[in-house]
């Protein structure tokens, strides 16, 4: 009976793949956490940089809301995103970036500074509540709801909301 090896296992089992494998490995993760520092970074400087124009020209108080959402837009991500961007910047204004990230662990992810380190979730502002509700009201007139049903709908809404109240995680 011949003895018939298999080529991959004899691959795998041989020093030099051994080595060359963990040397890929360690060289992806250490380029992956590279780029998540890098993108993390970019946040900080994209929130710094808004935090710095909306307080130098005061033009949140002028625009409000629309600066934000027109940001997003054009810059092809969500408005909460951009104001996560803004409180990560806040939170932290007083150091360099380097200070910044040096508190965190090595992996840290953006999705964590998020859901981790900011805390409490952005609230909508009261203008975007309103346009919702705008929305809603049109969409329920379109239908055929009278004014009245949904005035009561939103009374409804409004108490069991109270009642139920929207988790913030």
């Amino acid at each position: 009976m011949t003895n018939i090896i298999n080529p991959e296992f004899e691959i795998r089992a041989s020093d030099s793949y051994i080595s060359l494998l963990e040397d890929c490995k360690s060289t992806l993760t250490e380029k992956f956490v590279t780029a998540q520092t890098e993108m993390i970074s970019a946040r900080w400087s994209v929130g710094r940089r808004i935090f710095e124009e909306n307080n130098r020209m005061e033009r949140e108080k002028i625009y409000g809301q629309k600066i934000i959402e027109t940001l997003a837009e054009d810059l092809n991500t969500s408005v909460s995103n951009l104001h996560f961007m803004v409180q990560f910047y806040r939170a932290n204004q007083k150091s360099t970036f380097e200070e910044v990230i040096s508190q965190f662990p090595k992996d840290i992810t953006w999705h964590k500074i998020i859901t981790q380190y900011l805390g409490e979730r952005q609230k909508l502002p009261p203008e975007r509540k309103v346009f919702h509700r705008d929305i809603i009201t049109k969409a329920l007139l379109a239908i055929g709801l009278s004014e009245e049903k949904i005035k009561h709908f939103f009374e409804i809404l409004k108490s069991y909301v109270k009642r139920n109240p929207p988790s913030t995680n």
